[in-house]
């Protein structure tokens, strides 16, 4: 989509697809729609691979200003659309927050990577998110390395399986304990920070089926379940149309058809009765008012960013990106096939070739036998016109002699190809009345 097609005044949020029940794999992704949805500023989502220019997802693009990392992005609107949601907030609780959203984003969320991609009880549930295939199987296989390295540099991934989620339980119980009873981490209104850490607890509860994390949030701080319901309710009325449900994944980006923030061109939102996107979107007021008589939030959806999780997320979406080289080898070795057909009907087949020469083989040395007969053969006409005639009473006791075909290698029969019958035999199977007289005439 040209940028002349662009909503004016919207964001729009370039992200990698929705989950099975979340609306992102990436908490990042849920972290800043989850911002745009608190401030009411009007977005659409694009979901794609393509990146930023600093290889990051998710990213923006707003009046064709493009920006990436979710920390960047949200100080960045906050100046462009003069909102602060901390402003109630003192300094102190403005460093208390920053100092959980560092815990949240720069500690925490790695145990969640930790669980997706190395922790094989854990794994399949981020498999299933996926596409299924060998290709994409092979993809995650390898991409495998890719973050364990990763981790390692982060330093998490020299630690124990026990270890690592002992720094998740102790984490979470500490966001757990800070949150008490209030409604918001800081009273009763929600901030940055709560995106922050909603994006998070909502993939541990929702996505981690299983995980030490969500059996931990479901159980001891069940708080933290109350808290992500609370958000889901106010600021995500639309939430099951933003997820992709217990269904298979076919698809990568996976985007459900009744997603109400996708940005569709005009032709294909007619066609999925759905608006299209007005190029003249207004703020607030206006905005509200129209999202309020549909249920839905202003104007669209963002997906996560690819901050702290470039070593995963950025993985998730080479996968597909590999998958499409594959394709379009495949595609080339097809055509390749159909030129080396073409050159077929000129030149002889390699395996033809095989068989040929296979085949003359035996025919050279039956044409070799075929010699040592005739020399044979001659040699038995030699000792014929050697001998003496008989004599007519020798003729008269011994019965004439007919060579037999019976194609025993030692008859001149066998050595010989056959000739018509009709015309004299050479050599010693001549009648013995022609030899007397020859033999007279000598």
């Amino acid at each position: 989509m040209s940028q002349e097609s662009m909503p004016k005044d919207t964001v729009i949020l370039h992200q990698t697809g929705r989950a099975k029940h979340t609306p992102a794999l990436s908490p990042f992704a849920i972290k800043l729609e989850t911002y745009l949805r608190m401030t009411n500023i009007p977005y659409k989502t694009v979901h794609g691979k393509k990146k930023s220019s600093k290889g990051k997802i998710p990213w923006i693009e707003y009046n064709s200003q493009a920006v990436a990392d979710t920390t960047f992005i949200i100080e960045y609107l906050n100046k462009e659309r003069d909102v602060d949601l901390s402003k109630e907030l003192t300094d102190e609780q403005k460093a208390v927050g920053k100092a959980f959203q560092r815990m949240v984003e720069e500690n925490l969320y790695w145990t969640l990577v930790y669980g997706r991609w190395i922790d094989k009880d854990l794994s399949a549930s981020f498999r299933d998110n996926l596409p299924r295939g060998f290709m994409m199987d092979i993809s995650m296989w390898r991409n495998k390395g890719q973050v364990q390295k990763t981790l390692q540099s982060h330093g998490i991934g020299r630690h124990s399986r026990d270890e690592i989620y002992d720094i998740a339980e102790n984490d979470i119980r500490a966001l757990s304990s800070f949150l008490g009873d209030k409604q918001f981490f800081f009273g009763d209104e929600g901030t940055e920070i709560d995106a922050s850490i909603f994006g998070l607890m909502a993939v541990f509860a929702y996505e981690m089926q299983d995980s030490p994390q969500q059996k931990l949030i479901q159980g001891d701080c069940k708080n933290l379940l109350e808290y992500c319901e609370r958000i889901k309710e106010k600021y995500w009325p639309d939430w099951n149309n933003c997820i992709m449900g217990d269904g298979p994944i076919n698809a990568f980006p996976a985007v459900p058809e009744n997603d109400p923030t996708v940005l569709r061109p005009a032709k294909e939102a007619a066609k999925k009765g759905a608006p299209a996107n007005d190029t003249k979107a207004t703020v607030d007021g206006e905005q509200d008012e129209q999202a309020k008589e549909a249920d839905a939030p202003a104007d669209g959806v963002v997906n996560g960013d690819a901050g702290a999780e470039e070593g995963a997320e950025k993985i998730e979406a080479n996968a597909e990106e590999d998958k499409s080289e594959v394709k379009a080898e495949a595609a080339n070795g097809e055509s390749a096939k159909v030129d080396e057909t073409a050159d077929e009907k000129v030149e002889d087949k390699p395996e033809e070739t095989a068989t040929e020469n296979a085949a003359e083989e035996p025919k050279e040395s039956a044409e070799a036998t075929e010699e040592k007969k005739d020399e044979k053969v001659e040699e038995e006409a030699e000792k014929a016109e050697d001998a003496p005639a008989p004599t007519p009473e020798e003729k008269s006791e011994k019965p004439e002699e007919k060579p037999e075909a019976t194609g025993e290698s030692d008859t001149v029969n066998d050595a010989e190809p056959k000739q018509d019958e009709s015309q004299p035999q050479e050599n010693g199977d001549a009648q013995p009345d022609e030899k007397a007289e020859e033999e007279a005439a000598k």
